[in-house]
C-alpha cells in the first residue's frame, strides 16, 4: 500500500502517489473515487499463496510471528464502520476491509517487530482517519480488545485556496491559513474525491472520547481534520476556539497526531508538539504564534504549555 503516508516532490495541489494524476478537478462522485481507490489496492503485492505463513524467521531482534490482526471499527455514535479500508503498516503493509458489522481480520503471516507497526483506519470520505499502535500479539494474533473509533465530520468549510495566492479556510472552531506561494500535497484518497477531498472539514472530539495519543498528551480540546494527511510547506497557521476555557494570554502547545508510518523516525499515531501558541487577550480563541504552524493535517489539539 504505497500512498497513505508517502511524500514526494510535487507541484501545488498534487496528490501524493506515483500513479495519480495532478488534476485536482477530478470527479467528486465518491462512488467513482472508491472504484479508483480499489484499483490502487489491486496493485498491492501479496505473498504467494503457496508460501507457508512465517516460513522464514529473519535475523533481526524483536520480531515475532503475526498471523492476523483482528479488531473492529465504529464511529462516534457507536455505528459500525463497514466496508472501510484497514492497513497495517511498517516496513511492509497489509490491507483488508471491514465487514458490515465493522469487524476486520487482516492476514499477515509474517515476522514483524510490533513496536514499529501501526494500524490505520481509513475513514474517508465521511469519517476521520486514525493511526493506532499495533495491538499486543498473543498466540501470533494481534487483537484490539476495544473498537477503533473515528468521528464523523460534522463541520464543513470552503475548499482550500489556491496556494499561489494563499488564504484561510474555516470549519466550525478551526481556521487554517495557507501562506501565499505555499505547496499543498493532498493524499491520494482525498485527491480521488475531487472537490470533496479539497474541502476543509472538522469533527470536534470530546476529551472523554479522545484517542489514546491525545489523552496521553494531556490535550484539553481536540478536533479531527480533513483533508487527512495533507502536507503543507511552509507551515499553516492555526486558530481554534478556546472551548476549554484557558486563561486569556496563556501559553499553549498545539499538538497533532503524527502521520509518518513508513520512514524513520516513525511518528504515526503519536502525539507531536507541532507549534507554540497563545490564548487571545479576550479569551475567545487560541492562535499559533508568529512563525509557528502545522506542516500536516491530521488531528489537532491544544494543551497548556506547562503540561509539556
Amino acid at each position: 500500500f504505497a500512498c497513505a503516508a508517502c511524500e514526494s516532490s510535487a507541484p501545488p495541489f498534487s496528490p501524493r502517489d506515483a500513479g495519480a494524476t495532478s488534476d485536482t478537478g477530478a470527479t467528486s462522485d465518491t462512488g467513482a473515487a472508491r472504484d479508483a481507490y480499489d484499483g490502487a489496492l489491486d496493485d498491492v503485492d501479496l505473498p504467494p499463496e503457496d508460501v507457508p505463513p512465517c516460513a522464514v524467521r529473519p535475523d533481526a531482534a524483536g520480531v515475532t510471528c503475526v498471523l492476523q490482526v483482528r479488531g473492529s471499527a465504529r464511529d462516534d455514535t457507536g455505528a459500525p464502520l463497514g466496508d472501510h479500508v484497514i492497513t497495517v503498516c511498517g516496513p511492509a503493509c497489509f490491507v483488508t476491509r471491514t465487514e458490515r458489522d465493522g469487524s476486520f481480520v487482516t492476514p499477515v503471516g509474517d515476522f514483524l517487530d510490533p513496536s514499529i507497526y501501526t494500524v490505520l483506519v481509513h475513514g474517508r470520505p465521511d469519517h476521520a482517519s486514525l493511526y493506532v499502535a499495533l495491538a499486543p500479539v498473543v498466540d501470533r494474533v494481534a487483537t484490539f480488545a476495544e473498537p477503533l473509533v473515528v468521528p464523523r465530520y460534522t463541520q464543513s468549510g470552503d475548499l482550500f485556496p489556491d496556494p499561489a495566492r494563499g488564504g484561510s479556510v474555516t470549519a466550525g472552531d478551526v481556521t487554517l491559513t495557507v501562506p501565499a506561494g505555499a505547496t499543498l500535497e493532498f493524499d491520494l484518497e482525498d485527491a480521488l474525491l475531487g472537490d470533496l477531498g479539497r474541502r476543509f472539514r472538522v469533527a470536534p472530539v470530546p476529551i472523554d472520547r479522545a484517542p489514546r495519543f491525545a489523552r496521553d498528551a494531556g490535550v484539553v480540546a481536540l478536533w479531527a481534520l480533513a483533508p487527512f494527511n495533507l502536507l503543507a510547506s511552509p507551515k499553516l497557521a492555526a486558530r481554534v476556539a478556546n472551548r476549554a476555557g484557558m486563561a486569556p494570554n496563556a501559553a499553549v502547545d498545539f499538538v497533532v497526531m503524527g502521520q509518518e508510518g513508513l520512514v524513520p523516525p516513525l511518528t504515526a499515531g503519536r502525539a507531536i508538539v507541532a507549534a507554540a501558541g497563545h490564548v487571545s487577550a479576550d479569551g475567545m480563541s487560541i492562535t499559533t504564534d508568529p512563525g509557528e504552524g502545522i506542516s500536516y493535517v491530521t488531528w489537532l489539539g491544544v494543551r497548556p504549555h506547562a503540561a509539556r
